[in-house]
């Protein structure tokens, strides 16, 4: 699934928004609803500029081939920027981390609907597994 920019242009005035491209046609109906009828279409490497018109911000940039880690992955740009690309324990470790941090904001949430507290408690000891885990992963951090 790759990303695209979706410009659309109403009483001189222009809106981008960066969606899937399965989503398009959505978003394109969304909006005609909306009485908006003028669209334009950049790949993924245009950005937009301050006049609400897309230019090209890293021409020399090719876009990942689809399927490969660097198409998915989330935080890849900032692993390779680090130099960390081969080391797979630090990515499960740096990815375990944010797991941890979404579901404590699951958990966290909860607190605002009537769920069976043994429910909570079964959450709540996934959070709390989570950083012991990642510390009998980091004995293989040299691997």
């Amino acid at each position: 699934m790759s990303n695209i920019w979706l410009i659309s242009k109403h009483d001189s005035e222009a809106s981008a928004y960066k969606v899937a491209e399965q989503d398009v046609e959505g978003y394109v109906n969304t909006l005609r609803n909306k009485g908006i009828g003028e669209f334009e279409i950049a790949s993924p490497q245009y950005g937009i500029n301050d006049f609400g018109r897309y230019e090209i911000t890293n021409p020399e940039e090719d876009v990942p081939e689809f399927g490969s880690y660097a198409a998915h992955q989330p935080g890849y740009d900032k692993f390779k920027e680090q130099g960390m690309l081969d080391d797979y324990v630090h990515q499960s470790l740096v990815h375990m981390g944010h797991a941890s941090h979404q579901l404590s904001w699951g958990l966290t949430v909860l607190g605002h609907v009537d769920i069976p507290k043994e429910l909570k408690e079964e959450i709540r000891a996934v959070v709390t597994a989570i950083p012991k885990l990642q510390e009998k992963l980091r004995e293989f951090k040299n691997c």
